[in-house]
């Protein structure tokens, strides 16, 4: 995706959670709430360094869902599956959240290693741990070596 494409894919996300967060104040009654989600985004960017346009993006939306009325599909049409997934993810409603056991196998061991996670649904747990990030992720969390 070029550079202006991502800029403007950022801006709408800016743009929709901006509006989607109007009207609502931090706990000290004052600061908007959208401030937040902005400060989380640019946490995720500056301090952790991470790049990921979807990572970002879901930074900046991640307290949609449970906060104001936009729903999944709503995400799913402004910001394609990838993003909505990923907020879906990061949500504390419980009708997305849950923690689902993926087995692991291990080399090591005659039984795989069961992984909890938490992700949207099962099909979303086990596609995720089947993908690089995912592998790169249990190899770590197994204190293994890629080979």
């Amino acid at each position: 995706m070029a550079n202006a494409d991502r800029e403007r894919l950022w801006q709408q996300a800016v743009s929709f959670a901006a509006r989607q967060h109007q009207g609502q104040l931090r706990k000290d009654g004052r600061t908007p709430y959208f401030a937040h989600p902005v400060r989380v985004a640019l946490t995720v960017r500056h301090v952790f360094g991470a790049e990921d346009e979807t990572a970002l993006i879901a930074a900046l939306l991640h307290d949609l869902i449970e906060d104001t009325t936009t729903d999944y599909d709503d995400l799913l049409e402004a910001f394609g599956q990838d993003v909505a997934d990923a907020v879906a993810a990061l949500t504390k409603d419980a009708r997305f959240a849950g923690t689902y056991e993926v087995l692991v196998p291990a080399p090591d061991r005659v039984k795989p290693h069961r992984v909890p996670l938490q992700f949207a649904t099962q099909e979303n747990a086990e596609s995720w741990i089947h993908s690089p990030d995912g592998k790169e992720m249990i190899h770590q969390l197994l204190g293994r070596d890629r080979k």
